[in-house]
């Protein structure tokens, strides 16, 4: 089991919306790889009344959303006709911008739809990498050390 983590400290979602309504949401991510499997953590920061607020409080412990990345959220939202069933959306400073759909997988899971940007693809590639043949050490890794660590595998 290879699971080794980078940490955002803090990231401000903007813009995000939570059933269409206009909001700020705080949050420290980490993600870790199984194999080719990204595992996300997320700890909402602050007291905003968010999805990740209720996963904390109605099934704490459990996976809360799965993922899939996609090349236009709103086209694929429009083709499909999905709109009404968004839950949240948003974009992070980096430019990800991403759509969950309110428990649309079975067990009640919300889809994740995910529009990365090339430098987000870069950066989840570099973590991949990294995880690879970890040695245990350093589990947690900041992200502005991500191209430095990648430098040093070389």
């Amino acid at each position: 089991l290879e699971f080794r983590r980078v940490l955002f400290r803090s990231q401000v979602l903007d813009p995000y919306r939570c059933r269409d309504v206009p909001g700020r949401v705080e949050m420290a991510l980490a993600f870790g790889y199984w194999g080719g499997q990204q595992i996300e953590l997320v700890q909402p920061l602050g007291y905003a009344d968010t999805p990740y607020h209720h996963a904390l409080h109605e099934a704490p412990g459990r996976l809360d959303h799965c993922a899939v990345l996609v090349e236009d959220i709103e086209d694929l939202l429009g083709r499909r006709g999905l709109h009404a069933q968004v839950l949240q959306s948003g974009q992070m400073p980096s430019g990800l911008r991403f759509a969950y759909l309110d428990r649309y997988l079975p067990g009640g899971l919300h889809l994740e739809l995910i529009q990365a940007e090339p430098r987000s693809l870069a950066a989840f590639a570099g973590m991949q990498a990294l995880s690879r043949g970890w040695d245990g050490r350093e589990p947690l890794r900041e992200i502005g050390r991500l191209q430095a660590d990648l430098a040093g595998r070389g």
